[in-house]
């Protein structure tokens, strides 16, 4: 499966729309990423770098670190990180709660009371891909892992409801923004030699898609998660690359479900382009599902420790907490995950998934007893 860095690549920076250009974001402040080999204290019997530790942040709960499941967390391969992004560390991710999303990527959106949900948008619905997964499946995945309520709803056109908010897609006012925002299409051939044998190839410019779906965003809700049944590309410095998914600061991401060959695969970009959206940036100190480059073959669909500790931050839970969120978090997902790995008899595809689950859940066990 090609992608848009390579073979069973995946890249996927989160995008702010300012004045109508995307800004790729980056952390501007704290002392970024380092790859010094300075070693961590091991009073506690944990081995970790200066850099997980720095990711990580001061006076880590026992639910966050501990020496009996670290090895469940190992460090980043070179290949799955990119070299010149920053470490978005704990401490930056509750500094930029402290302030709304701007143009520098030092803020981001919050959970509220009339915003706890997450929509997922099936648009322009029926593509042979979607016949990999349903859903009621997808919708599982992402209440259980962000721990947050899902609707679901067909973009085509008509009237639809959308959270508390009736949209004519054919009346005027939709006319209107979508003449001021319209789709666009790349030609991913753009760049090759052209023959008269040449395989006409396009793709949907994914940022003028974000515009088209804003108005979307409304409470109750969050984010919202557009699965598109068509090939998606950015024009970035006069190139066009294809992605399969990507965020932007308007609470908005897209994943083409063409470019994707399985399930998990699906599920993977889901989730990750979802927590781009809440502000969570690429991980770079240990193995995440927010790392910016990984073979989605391989992928994990877990969260590394210092993400972790930004989720619960996000759901404005204790440090302390007795592990009791987490615990919750994991034992959601071992049982969705759990029905996805019987159903799919043949390949087995969530196996090591429900392995890993169930080894991170008796070790938190061992440490909170119930």
């Amino acid at each position: 499966m090609a992608s848009s860095v390579g073979t069973l690549k995946k890249r996927a920076a989160t995008n702010l729309q300012v004045n109508g250009s995307p800004k790729v974001r980056r952390n501007t402040k704290g002392g970024g990423k380092s790859k010094c080999s300075k070693r961590g204290s091991k009073s506690s019997g944990i081995d970790m770098n200066y850099q997980q530790v720095t990711a990580v942040g001061k006076n880590s709960p026992l639910d966050i670190v501990h020496p009996s499941y670290m090895h469940l967390h190992p460090p980043a391969n070179e290949e799955e990180i990119d070299e010149d992004e920053e470490e978005q560390t704990f401490a930056h991710f509750v500094e930029y709660g402290k302030r709304n999303p701007n143009a520098t990527g030092t803020g981001r959106w919050k959970l509220a009371k009339k915003r706890n949900k997450i929509l997922i948008l099936v648009v322009e619905p029926g593509g042979g891909e979607q016949s990999m997964f349903t859903t009621s499946e997808l919708k599982q995945y992402i209440e259980a892992f962000f721990q947050l309520d899902a609707d679901c709803a067909e973009l085509g056109m008509g009237t639809i409801d959308i959270g508390n908010k009736r949209i004519n897609l054919n009346s005027p006012s939709r006319s209107s923004h979508m003449s001021s925002h319209p789709l666009r299409l790349l030609d991913l051939n753009s760049k090759a030699k052209k023959s008269k044998k040449s395989k006409l190839a396009y793709a949907l410019d994914v940022f003028s898609l974000f515009d088209a779906l804003v108005q979307l965003v409304v409470e109750p809700y969050i984010s919202c998660l557009a699965l598109i049944n068509y090939k998606l590309a950015e024009e970035w410095d006069s190139s066009i690359t294809e992605v399969l998914g990507r965020a932007c600061g308007d609470r908005i991401c897209c994943v083409s479900l063409p470019c994707h060959d399985s399930k998990r695969e699906i599920f993977w970009t889901s989730t990750h382009e979802l927590l781009h959206t809440i502000g969570f940036d690429h991980c770079t100190s240990f193995r995440c599902i927010m790392n910016a480059f990984n073979s989605l073959e391989k992928a994990t669909l877990f969260l590394s420790p210092p993400n972790l500790r930004k989720l619960k931050n996000f759901h404005n839970i204790p440090d302390f907490d007795n592990g009791a969120f987490l615990i919750k978090h994991y034992k959601e997902l071992l049982y969705v995950v759990r029905d996805f790995d019987a159903l799919s008899t043949e390949n087995r595809e969530f196996e090591r998934d429900c392995i890993w689950l169930e080894s991170k859940i008796n070790a938190l066990k061992q440490i909170f007893p119930e």
